[in-house]
């Protein structure tokens, strides 16, 4: 009983670890939560005057976040790729440095995939947040970027950002075998 407890307020990591989150019917707004209460000195403070209980091991993770939000929709956990992680990186850095939103700004998505062992993936690309839980609110606003987000089958991810002197970029790469 006790470790069904456990399981039912948890998220499992890929790895099979389980992480605790506090009660709450919604587990992604949760993981949400507990990114914006550690994404600044102040914000933790706020978060201690409200009450609000705050699980440090979530903390500004995109695996968690994203993997909190496809286990909420009935898909599995990712894990980080690094192969992925250099797809979108260099795409954001190709849209920082040009200041364009662009999925085809260095090549063809498919073309950048083709160098990765992954026979299936999406991209999501974004602006104008300067945290990952701000920019995964807007992806999962998104009918076409929420579909990404729960690709069917998806094990891996790569997410990585860009800033230039106007904004922030974002790319996020999921993909499975």
């Amino acid at each position: 009983m006790r470790l069904r407890k456990m399981l039912a307020h948890s998220i499992q990591t890929p790895r099979g670890t389980f992480i605790p989150l506090m009660r709450s019917k919604c587990r992604y707004r949760q993981a949400l939560h507990q990114q914006s209460c550690h994404s600044t000195p102040q914000s933790k403070y706020h978060c201690r005057a409200q009450n609000r209980h705050c699980v440090d091991t979530v903390g500004e993770d995109p695996v968690v976040l994203v993997s909190a939000f496809r286990q909420q929709h009935g898909e599995g956990p990712v894990a980080i790729s690094g192969m992925l992680t250099r797809i979108a990186q260099e795409q954001a850095n190709a849209m920082a440095a040009r200041d364009l939103l662009d999925h085809d700004l260095l090549a063809p998505f498919a073309h950048r995939m083709g160098r990765s062992r992954f026979k299936r993936g999406a991209e999501n690309i974004a602006f104008g947040h300067a945290d990952f839980a701000g920019t995964l609110k807007q992806w999962t606003n998104s009918s076409g970027h929420r579909a990404n987000l729960l690709l069917r089958g998806a094990k891996w991810i790569g997410v990585a950002h860009a800033s230039n002197a106007r904004r922030t970029y974002w790319a996020m790469v999921i993909g499975g075998d």
